[in-house]
């Protein structure tokens, strides 16, 4: 299944950058308007100095997920960026994320060269060299003299691949996961939670050849077959993603990512595990209830060994008290009866955070075997106000529903 996508930036400031920004004695000074020759950093003629290029998530380049494949050689890209004043200039840092293998020095530059088209310093480099296959990101930032220099100040990072697009599926490698952990736990007090995934391709050999999309995947379950969503991603090749729909408290999910060519898919990955807990002395609430998938016959004993003792239709809910041995059927507190598992969805008020909720059940005995062939029809229940809709009319009584609920009324 292709991946769905979200258009979205990747602009941040590191908390050790806003705490040198914020610590650095220039800083002080400015915060005394009588000591600056502007007067205040409204005057200032750059006023956005503390504020990253392509604040607005646009005008960077090239963004994420970009893959430069025209190659070997690989020429580096031209960089660009916007910003809404003219700084004293900008400092450009590229890194491999494996420096050793892309055999490339970390590239760290002032940028300060007056381009009289746009009245200002440069807002783009060429930096004129090759470069290696390899997984690249590049950091943008804007400086002022007078307020700090040029290693301190806020920027803006965006990422980029660089080899060959893979010739056949057969060419792919698994890609290795990052975040979440395996069996990271997160607690929160909201009733869901924002995960956000990711991942790499191999580094160290750095891969053949690359993908030209992922594919991510989370599920309730390891086989990936119960509630089932894709990790949403940005356009282009990118190692992080959202989860397609909100993951709730009180489960355990199950997450895995493959490298994709074309629309077809590559190994998976290894499958992680995590669960969303309530935070504090929140608990969460296991009340089992069996939810008929289809028409089914509720039997004495867990198998046909045993009568029929009421009939259930589908959509129809029941609260459950055990499991038979096997696990292959369930018990209906209310009709005191059995049912096939495979036939219901077993529900809990908060969503159970293990593979299956059958886990809650207790084991019961199974109850003694008849000792006559059982019959084709249910047997006749003694009617009581507790029975259910189909319970009520076999055993003779009126189901009715008041203002307050509904009740079995019995002759």
């Amino acid at each position: 299944m292709p991946l769905a996508f979200v258009l979205a930036a990747c602009n941040f400031q590191s908390m050790a950058q806003r705490g040198a920004i914020e610590d650095h004695p220039a800083v002080e000074q400015a915060g005394a308007a009588a000591q600056l020759p502007f007067g205040s950093l409204t005057d200032h003629p750059c006023p956005n100095i503390f504020e990253p290029p392509c604040a607005d998530g646009t005008g960077c380049l090239p963004v994420n997920g970009t893959v430069i494949s025209d190659g070997p050689p690989f020429q580096a890209p031209e960089f660009s960026w916007t910003y809404g004043c003219n700084p004293d200039g900008y400092h450009l840092t590229l890194r491999c994320t494996d420096p050793l293998l892309c055999d490339l020095p970390v590239l760290s530059q002032d940028l300060t060269t007056y381009d009289p088209s746009i009245h200002g310093p440069a807002r783009s480099f060429d930096p004129g060299i090759t470069l290696q296959p390899g997984y690249y990101h590049w950091w943008i930032s804007a400086y002022q003299s007078d307020i700090f220099p040029s290693s301190v100040g806020a920027g803006t990072s965006y990422s980029f691949y660089v080899g060959n697009i893979c010739d056949g599926v057969e060419d792919l490698v698994a890609p290795l996961l990052d975040f979440p952990w395996s069996s990271t736990v997160f607690q929160t007090y909201d009733p869901s939670f924002p995960v956000n995934f990711s991942w790499h391709l191999p580094d160290s050999p750095f891969v053949a050849c690359l993908p030209d999309d992922f594919n991510g995947q989370i599920a309730e379950n390891s086989a990936f077959t119960l509630r089932v969503q894709n990790i949403v991603t940005i356009p282009g090749l990118v190692n992080n993603g959202e989860p397609e729909e909100v993951l709730k408290r009180c489960r355990t999910y199950y997450w895995r990512v493959r490298a994709m060519l074309n629309d077809e898919g590559g190994p998976w990955s290894e499958t992680r595990t995590f669960k969303i807990m309530p935070e504090g002395s929140q608990v969460c609430l296991y009340a089992v209830i069996a939810r008929a998938r289809a028409n089914l016959t509720c039997r004495v004993g867990p198998s046909t060994a045993y009568g029929k003792l009421a009939y259930l239709a589908a959509g129809e809910t029941h609260p459950v008290d055990g499991r038979n041995a096997s696990g292959t059927h369930v018990r209906l507190a209310d009709l005191l009866c059995y049912v096939p598992r495979e036939l219901v969805e077993l529900e809990t008020e908060e969503p159970f955070p293990g593979p299956d909720v059958g886990e809650l059940l207790s084991i019961l005995p199974d109850p003694p075997l008849p000792t006559v062939t059982p019959t084709e029809e249910p047997r006749s229940l003694t009617c009581n106000p507790s029975l259910g809709k189909t319970a009520c009319a076999n055993a003779g009584g009126v189901y009715a529903c008041f203002g307050a609920g509904c009740t079995c009324v019995c002759p």
